[in-house]
């Protein structure tokens, strides 16, 4: 949780303070959920003020400051109210009450701007809202929701094992500038050691694994028993791994060394890691990795991290589909899960349809030492299970065409995420937040 600044700034003459005052008490309520909160007990309007509320946010060792200009103050208020604090300040301009031929009431708008203006000068990290805190404040909660994925990000690790795919290097991972960029931790884990690692998992918990996946599949009992063994094993190495290094995410080199060297596909472990709170991505695709785990933190649900296989320019319908790597809770109700052996030595790959619903399609990307983010919005359509694999039918809000011109023209890695609900304007927020292009679409 966020550990959050709030104070809010007067002129000591003129306009209407009362007001403000009350606005003020009505936004901290409308902040208490979102954080941990430590405002100034009052407005503030004098230099002694600024310098008081200054020492109460740097003991609070606040990450955002949420600064509201009530009515319109003194410049001299924000050197001391920010001096030794590097958290990045949102600016929070008040609507003007209807004109009616009176005084103005607050002038907060051009405080906001006074305020900007300064801060950009001396390279303080802000941004702002125009709200009223008793109307609609979702581009505040957003911001908000929005600043606090950009900080998990600086915690983040993700663990890959072995590397990309080979031939796939448009997916090399460029640890470095990922980390001061973006945030996360790129953590390297040894293919040859989840190898081993599935020789030594404890029958207990195999047989654990072993009861949790005959539930979960609809076909095990169709399958040998040793093919289900060995994704109980892989599944159980992969996950010690991840916590043996503390990561969140995991992106795997899935082949050729699972299939070739280890007799069985990673997809269906990478299914049911994901599932299980360890968002996995498949062919070594670190970004693709992160961007899943973004949507994630966005929409709380499992993301799907795909190819574009088919794209319908009479119907803008376009199909994303991976070998058998989805997250089995996204399957469309009434069809079942079954694990395949279309894909390597013995398989196992998952295969189903996914399910119906609004849907956001992202790709956090990376070429000549930029990082960006493409975003889209759409409706998975119902279907059946048209093809072997998991699969999704997506009828995108934008035109499928100059989604794959872009696609295509530009570079763009070849995964997308798909997660089903629309966190577009989530997306387009953090990545302002993280000073990257938004490619939206």
């Amino acid at each position: 949780m966020l550990n959050i600044g709030f104070v809010s700034l007067r002129a000591q003459f003129g306009f209407n303070p009362e007001e403000a005052g009350r606005l003020y008490e009505v936004s901290k309520s409308i902040l208490a959920p979102l954080g941990r909160v430590t405002s100034y007990e009052s407005m503030i309007m004098l230099k002694k003020e600024a310098k008081e509320a200054n020492e109460l946010l740097k003991t609070s060792q606040i990450d955002l400051l949420v600064m509201q200009i009530g009515t319109f103050p003194s410049g001299e208020l924000l050197p001391l109210l920010i001096k030794d604090l590097a958290a990045p300040v949102l600016l929070w301009a008040l609507p003007e009450p209807p004109f009616d031929g009176g005084a103005l009431q607050f002038n907060s708008l051009c405080g906001v701007h006074l305020m900007a203006s300064l801060l950009k000068r001396d390279n303080h990290k802000f941004d702002y809202v125009h709200l009223n805190p008793e109307g609609d404040v979702t581009s505040l909660t957003r911001y908000i929701r929005a600043f606090e994925v950009s900080c998990d990000l600086k915690k983040m690790r993700v663990g890959l094992v072995g590397s990309h795919t080979p031939g796939f290097d448009a997916m090399a991972v460029d640890a470095v500038s990922l980390k001061a960029v973006i945030g996360p931790e790129v953590v390297y884990i040894g293919l040859d050691d989840v190898f081993q690692g599935s020789n030594n998992v404890p029958q207990a918990q195999r047989d654990k694994l072993t009861a949790e996946i005959g539930s979960q599949f609809d076909n095990v009992n169709e399958l040998p028993g040793e093919k289900i063994e060995k994704f109980a094993n892989t599944y159980a190495s992969l996950e010690r791994e991840a916590k043996a290094k503390n990561v969140a995410s995991l992106s795997v080199r899935c082949w050729p060394e699972f299939i070739e060297g280890h007799g069985q596909a990673a997809c269906c472990s990478v299914s049911k890691l994901t599932d299980d709170g360890i968002v996995t991505g498949c062919e070594g695709d670190v970004l693709g990795t992160i961007t899943s785990s973004i949507m994630r933190e966005f929409a709380g649900s499992a993301p799907f991290l795909a190819d574009i296989v088919h794209a319908d320019y009479t119907t803008n319908e376009t199909t994303l589909w991976h070998c058998g790597a989805a997250p089995f809770s996204l399957v469309a109700p009434g069809e079942s899960v079954l694990l395949g052996e279309e894909f390597g030595i013995g398989g196992l790959n998952v295969e189903f349809p996914l399910k119906s619903g609004v849907v956001t399609l992202a790709r956090l990307g990376y070429l000549d030492g930029k990082y960006r983010m493409l975003v889209t919005t759409g409706e998975a359509l119902k279907i059946g299970p048209i093809v072997k694999g998991t699969v999704a039918q997506v009828r995108t809000d934008s035109s499928v065409k100059t989604l794959m011109d872009k696609l295509i023209y530009d570079g763009w890695e070849h995964h997308l995420t798909m997660i089903y609900t629309d966190v577009a304007a989530e997306l387009e927020q953090l990545c302002k937040i993280l000073n990257i292009e938004c490619v939206r679409l």
